[in-house]
């Protein structure tokens, strides 16, 4: 099980050093054993990476969705002279939402932004 974990050059160069001293014959026979561990370990980095390729699919449709609908929703708003939540719909935290999603990277300044946003909208006007 140890073997599976190490890396494939780490893994190689174990065996070539042991197989050195072994003559021809035990070298065949350790090949047909190495080959169906091979196998093992390739179904699982295709599996591995079908899985991750499904992941960022969903991702990025979840997040070319969201910034569509949003930008369609501060369309809508625009039309309906609610300015107020169309400027939510376009705000800093859904565009850092889909930025998430779709380029899968978030910054400190895409939080330090919605959280400016969110501080200028809740603040109550200055009394008269």
């Amino acid at each position: 099980m140890a073997d599976e974990i190490r890396a494939p050059e780490e893994l190689a160069l174990s065996y070539a050093k042991e197989w050195a001293q072994l003559p021809p014959a035990h070298l065949r026979v350790a090949l047909k054993q190495l080959e169906p561990m091979m196998v093992r370990q390739h179904e699982l980095m295709v599996a591995r990476d079908r899985r991750r390729h499904v992941l960022d699919m969903i991702a990025l449709c979840g997040g070319t969705l969201i910034s569509v609908c949003s930008v369609a929703a501060a369309f809508y708003f625009g039309l309906e002279n609610d300015y107020v939540m169309a400027g939510i719909m376009v705000s800093p935290s859904v565009l850092a939402m889909a930025k998430l999603l779709v380029l899968r990277q978030s910054d400190a300044k895409d939080s330090r932004a919605a959280g400016a946003a969110l501080n200028a909208a809740t603040q109550l006007p200055p009394p008269p």
